[in-house]
């Protein structure tokens, strides 16, 4: 709850800067979960500041004459991040980006209609957070849309620590992506 928080102000701690800028929208393709789309703002061609949302729901039910069991999750991945200009030549831009996400895991199982506390409460137990560094290049068919590629690596920590039976477990991996990048600057 307290890192929810924490990004609402930080978010709202910016608006004052992001009134003087370009807006922004960006989609991109790649590997399988890893598609996105984020709003932001341009600066003086320097950078953009950009936040965007991720959203996956699941759902499982087994049911007979005699038994019903349904499990339902959903994953919020809210994403912060900035991309640097570092180069412009012509219609070409090079940059440099970082982004911080930090997933939000619930969820829900229940048993002849009878909801299951433990699994609830080992969902609250687990811990994401992830980020990602990358190098792309973009090239502008007008001021108003480009075209990118892009090329990076992601960061991704997971964690699970049951106090009361002192399980834990931890999971970090580095995979690198490729993407394409379209872009609207309005």
């Amino acid at each position: 709850m307290k890192t929810k928080k924490n990004y609402i102000i930080l978010l709202l701690a910016m608006c004052p800067l992001l009134s003087f800028a370009q807006y922004t929208f960006n989609v991109s393709t790649g590997f399988v979960g890893f598609n996105a789309a984020s709003f932001g703002k341009k600066f003086n061609d320097k950078g953009v500041l950009f936040a965007g949302m991720q959203y996956v729901n699941a759902k499982m039910s087994s049911e007979n004459a005699n038994f019903s069991d349904i499990q339902k999750v959903s994953l919020l991945v809210p994403n912060i991040g900035y991309k640097h200009y570092v180069k412009h030549k012509e219609k070409l831009g090079a940059y440099l980006q970082l982004n911080f996400t930090k997933p939000f895991l619930t969820g829900k199982s229940e048993t002849d209609g009878v909801e299951d506390q433990t699994f609830k409460e080992s969902i609250q137990n687990i811990k994401m957070w992830g980020y990602e560094l990358s190098y792309g290049v973009e090239y502008a068919f007008d001021p108003s849309f480009s075209i990118g590629g892009e090329f990076g690596i992601r960061h991704g920590k997971y964690s699970n620590k049951d106090d009361v039976s002192g399980f834990e477990e931890k999971i970090s991996i580095n995979p690198t992506f490729s993407r394409i990048v379209l872009n609207y600057y309005f």
